[in-house]
């Protein structure tokens, strides 16, 4: 008897479903750049043009923007909450439109140019590069602080990673 009272008094553990918006963006930002050094590898490496658009590389690239898209669009709809901090839209979505513009103009580019020979330096790769900047700057500095620790640990591996692809490719490429 004894027993089964100090059970029912334990307190229950419950696991809390974050609706928080920077969790599911800040992993998106993780993800776009896990594809962004594999699809770095496939068109240094010569896969690029082997295999064309649709590799694990550019999906999990989109991927990860999609999971940043979807998780503005949760939170302008009030599904996903951000307390504490204002942030301002406008940026979001400036630099999403210039990722998915510039995947967009990608694959045309691709499908025109093909892929041999294809550097960092082209204008849509560049396209989703800024559109990248734009959203890793505004998530730094409009949220970065008043995070939990897996935010602000995404945050800031992701401005380390973003650096150290760059870096990659310019000695590279040069």
């Amino acid at each position: 008897m004894q027993g089964a009272k100090d059970e029912s008094s334990r307190p229950e553990l419950k696991f809390v479903k974050s609706r928080d918006f920077r969790v599911p963006f800040s992993a998106g930002m993780l993800i776009t750049l896990v594809g962004a050094y594999a699809d770095t590898y496939y068109h240094l490496s010569g896969l690029a043009a082997k295999e064309g658009f649709f590799t694990p590389a550019h999906a999990t690239l989109y991927g990860g923007v999609f999971i940043m898209l979807l998780s503005t669009i949760l939170w302008r709809k009030k599904k996903l909450f951000l307390k504490g901090v204002s942030i301002n839209r406008n940026v979001l979505s400036v630099g999403l439109f210039l990722m998915v513009a510039g995947g967009a103009w990608d694959f045309v580019y691709h499908s025109i140019h093909g892929f041999v020979d294809v550097v960092a330096w082209t204008p849509p790769h560049l396209t989703v590069t800024a559109g990248f900047v734009i959203l890793m700057i505004a998530a730094v500095v409009q949220f970065g602080r008043r995070s939990g620790l897996f935010v602000k640990s995404a945050l800031a591996s992701s401005v380390l990673l973003f650096v150290a692809l760059w870096a990659t490719v310019i000695v590279l490429t040069a």
